[in-house]
Protein backbone atom coordinates (compact mmCIF):
# COMPACT_ATOMS: atom_id res chain seq x y z
CA UNK A 1 0.00 0.00 0.00
CA UNK A 2 0.77 3.38 -0.65
CA UNK A 3 0.30 6.99 0.83
CA UNK A 4 1.66 10.04 1.23
CA UNK A 5 0.56 13.40 -0.94
CA UNK A 6 2.67 16.24 -2.33
CA UNK A 7 1.30 19.66 -3.05
CA UNK A 8 4.08 21.78 -5.30
CA UNK A 9 3.61 26.03 -5.14
CA UNK A 10 6.03 27.60 -6.85
CA UNK A 11 7.70 30.51 -5.03
CA UNK A 12 9.30 32.00 -7.73
CA UNK A 13 7.03 32.29 -10.86
CA UNK A 14 4.36 34.78 -10.26
CA UNK A 15 1.04 33.60 -10.15
CA UNK A 16 -0.70 36.67 -10.91
CA UNK A 17 -0.37 40.35 -10.67
CA UNK A 18 -1.74 43.20 -9.24
CA UNK A 19 -0.57 47.04 -10.20
CA UNK A 20 1.83 45.82 -12.60
CA UNK A 21 3.68 44.16 -10.34
CA UNK A 22 4.11 39.94 -10.22
CA UNK A 23 2.25 38.76 -7.13
CA UNK A 24 4.48 35.05 -5.55
CA UNK A 25 3.42 32.95 -2.64
CA UNK A 26 5.01 33.74 0.40
CA UNK A 27 5.63 30.83 3.03
CA UNK A 28 3.63 32.88 5.71
CA UNK A 29 0.21 32.28 3.18
CA UNK A 30 0.62 28.75 3.10
CA UNK A 31 -0.99 26.90 6.17
CA UNK A 32 -1.74 23.11 6.31
CA UNK A 33 -5.60 22.88 6.57
CA UNK A 34 -5.91 19.00 7.13
CA UNK A 35 -3.30 15.90 6.94
CA UNK A 36 -3.32 12.32 6.60
CA UNK A 37 -1.80 9.78 4.53
CA UNK A 38 -5.02 10.58 1.31
CA UNK A 39 -6.00 13.88 2.10
CA UNK A 40 -4.42 17.35 2.59
CA UNK A 41 -5.89 20.41 2.80
CA UNK A 42 -3.62 23.53 1.71
CA UNK A 43 -5.03 26.82 2.50
CA UNK A 44 -3.01 30.24 0.54
CA UNK A 45 -4.00 33.42 1.54
CA UNK A 46 -2.48 35.93 -0.94
CA UNK A 47 -3.20 39.81 -0.87
CA UNK A 48 -5.94 38.94 -3.86
CA UNK A 49 -7.80 36.04 -3.16
CA UNK A 50 -7.61 32.61 -0.71
CA UNK A 51 -7.60 29.34 -2.43
CA UNK A 52 -8.05 26.01 -0.57
CA UNK A 53 -6.31 23.29 -2.61
CA UNK A 54 -7.49 19.83 -1.72
CA UNK A 55 -4.84 16.99 -2.54
CA UNK A 56 -6.73 13.61 -2.56
CA UNK A 57 -5.86 9.78 -3.19
CA UNK A 58 -8.59 7.69 -2.86
CA UNK A 59 -8.48 3.91 -2.07
CA UNK A 60 -8.73 1.31 -4.81
CA UNK A 61 -12.25 0.71 -5.37
CA UNK A 62 -12.63 -2.75 -4.98
CA UNK A 63 -15.48 -2.69 -3.29
CA UNK A 64 -18.26 0.02 -2.72
CA UNK A 65 -18.97 0.19 0.60
CA UNK A 66 -15.05 1.27 1.99
CA UNK A 67 -15.12 3.64 -1.18
CA UNK A 68 -18.12 5.30 -0.91
CA UNK A 69 -17.62 5.35 2.74
CA UNK A 70 -14.16 7.22 2.33
CA UNK A 71 -15.99 10.24 -0.47
CA UNK A 72 -18.81 10.66 2.55
CA UNK A 73 -15.60 11.32 4.68
CA UNK A 74 -14.17 13.34 2.08
CA UNK A 75 -16.99 15.30 2.14
CA UNK A 76 -17.51 15.98 5.44
CA UNK A 77 -14.15 17.23 5.88
CA UNK A 78 -14.07 19.58 3.14
CA UNK A 79 -17.38 20.73 4.06
CA UNK A 80 -15.62 21.70 7.91
CA UNK A 81 -12.65 23.08 6.90
CA UNK A 82 -13.92 25.31 3.42
CA UNK A 83 -16.52 27.12 3.65
CA UNK A 84 -19.11 26.99 0.61
CA UNK A 85 -18.37 29.77 -1.92
CA UNK A 86 -14.55 29.86 -1.39
CA UNK A 87 -12.35 29.39 -4.31
CA UNK A 88 -10.71 25.64 -4.35
CA UNK A 89 -8.51 23.65 -6.56
CA UNK A 90 -9.09 20.19 -6.68
CA UNK A 91 -6.27 17.48 -7.12
CA UNK A 92 -7.64 13.67 -6.99
CA UNK A 93 -6.64 10.29 -8.17
CA UNK A 94 -9.51 8.51 -7.43
CA UNK A 95 -8.96 5.51 -8.15
CA UNK A 96 -12.04 4.76 -9.36
CA UNK A 97 -14.16 4.29 -12.91
CA UNK A 98 -15.64 7.16 -14.45
CA UNK A 99 -19.16 7.68 -13.57
CA UNK A 100 -21.73 6.57 -15.80
CA UNK A 101 -24.27 9.15 -14.97
CA UNK A 102 -23.64 13.52 -14.62
CA UNK A 103 -23.09 14.24 -11.15
CA UNK A 104 -23.30 17.43 -8.73
CA UNK A 105 -19.78 18.16 -8.32
CA UNK A 106 -18.75 17.44 -11.91
CA UNK A 107 -21.97 18.00 -14.07
CA UNK A 108 -21.30 15.60 -17.55
CA UNK A 109 -17.23 16.25 -17.59
CA UNK A 110 -16.06 12.50 -17.66
CA UNK A 111 -19.43 10.65 -17.59
CA UNK A 112 -18.32 7.06 -19.64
Amino acid sequence: VQYGLELWLSRTLPFGSMRGKGLNIERHMITIVWYEPRRLFVQVTTPVATIFYLVLHAPVATEAAPTCAWFAETSALVKRHVQEGELSVVFIDADTRSPHLGTDGFGECGAT
